[in-house]
Formats: structure tokens, sequence, C-alpha cells
């Protein structure tokens, strides 16, 4: 008895397609990253402000990520 694939997942072998929705996601967060780095870094540049912008990055990082599993 062969196994099940649920619907939503690819059978083995066959090829990834791109959404048109994920590389608009990407575009969002790199928009989002050279604002970060460009509005808060530049505004800050003391240790501090650099603790919180890869503070932020991180956070930001991770949202991409996530988009990124889950589209």
């Amino acid at each position: 008895m062969t196994p099940r694939i649920h619907p939503l997942l690819r059978t083995p072998g066959q090829p990834a397609k791109v959404a048109s929705v994920e590389p608009f996601f990407d575009l969002v967060h790199v928009f989002a990253v050279t604002q970060l780095s460009h509005h808060h870094l530049l505004e800050r540049l003391t240790p501090l402000g650099a603790l919180q912008t890869a503070i932020l990055w991180f956070a930001l990082w991770l949202g991409w990520r996530y988009t990124a599993w889950v589209s």
C-alpha cells in the first residue's frame, strides 16, 4: 500500500513553483531592512543604537523566515 500524500504537499520529484506573492514579501522585507538601517541606525550611531538595530533586525529576520516558510 502506497502512503497517501496530502493535497497541499508536492509529490517527490515534482519541481517547486514560486507563487507571485513570495517575491512581494521578499521585497517588503528588503525595504524594511533598508529603512531600519537608514532611519534607525543612522539616527543612533552609538553602541546602544547598534544593539537596538540588531535586535530589530533579528525580529524582522524571524518574520521573513516564517513568512517564507509558510508561503
